[in-house]
């Protein structure tokens, strides 16, 4: 007795038009970054003058805190005023761009909505991107009396020894303060994988140490 064999193409099948993605998780940036006043905001500030306008830098200005005494009393305050420390942030900015090319031939096979994925993909792209520069600015450190700074894994021998010279206060390498040295590589090469774990310990020291200004290497 002979059955009815289907032929493959006869078979039915069903595509949803709903697509999945990788998952990617939320930046735990996000919580951190402010565009408010610029003495109320977050640690991470974000700034959009430039957004709808011609131009290649915003310049965000920076005015320390008073340190001297003062007067009392009934001294003369004419002559002894304080000079007002003022500093200036440049930040440059450009364009960075990528697209996804979707031809209405391939469009037109499928019932997913290209090109709504290829937006999904593009936010998700810029987002990582934005992630990464971040990162990138926390590793970057400072090579002269400027401001002018350097990521990490572009920097010199000589830029990372002034670094970690200049900075004893605010360096963490580790779990101890005594891992320190003037010598980067040395300061790097005291970490090791026992003792210098990452701990609530050494967390509490780095918080001590310089609060959001330490940098921990562990």
């Amino acid at each position: 007795m002979s059955e009815v064999v289907l032929a493959s193409a006869s078979e039915k099948q069903k595509w949803i038009a709903k697509y999945f993605q990788e998952y990617v998780r939320d930046s735990r940036f996000m919580p951190y970054m402010s565009n408010a006043d610029l003495n109320k905001g977050g640690i991470i500030l974000t700034r959009y003058e430039l957004q709808e306008e011609a131009g290649k830098t915003i310049n965000i200005p920076f005015i320390g805190r008073l340190t001297g005494s003062g007067v009392t009393g009934a001294e003369i305050l004419d002559g002894a005023e304080e000079e007002l420390t003022n500093y200036n942030m440049p930040i440059s900015i450009d364009w960075r761009r990528n697209a996804v090319r979707v031809p209405k031939s391939t469009s037109f096979k499928t019932e997913i909505n290209l090109l709504n994925a290829g937006r999904d993909a593009l936010v998700t792209w810029e987002a990582e991107k934005l992630r990464d520069d971040i990162i990138k600015g926390m590793l970057a450190m400072v090579t002269d009396a400027n401001g002018t700074t350097v990521n990490l894994d572009a920097s010199t021998t000589g830029n990372r020894n002034a670094y970690a010279a200049a900075n004893k206060d605010r360096l963490l390498f580790g779990a101890a303060n005594s891992n320190w040295s003037a010598t980067w590589a040395t300061a790097i090469g005291n970490v090791d994988t026992a003792a210098d774990k990452c701990t609530a310990a050494a967390m509490s020291l780095a918080k001590r140490l310089g609060g959001e200004a330490a940098s921990v290497w562990l």
